[in-house]
């Protein structure tokens, strides 16, 4: 009876730590789009200030 709970509990804490790994990979991979789209709207912002300038209008940066 005993070797069947171990078991079963074994079993139980291998789903738990799957779901935790999942989960922190899930905003490791979250953070990295973070990052990306950060980067590519700054790129886009610096875009706007260069065309602004060469139109000679104000932009301002937020």
């Amino acid at each position: 009876m005993e070797e069947r709970f171990d078991a079963k509990l074994h079993g139980v804490e291998m789903r738990l730590m799957d779901h935790i790994d999942g989960f922190v990979n899930l905003h490791r991979t979250m953070d990295v789009e973070l990052a990306s789209l950060r980067a590519k709207s700054n790129r886009h912002d610096d875009f706007l200030v260069k065309s602004a300038k060469r139109l000679d209008m104000d932009f301002e940066r937020t």
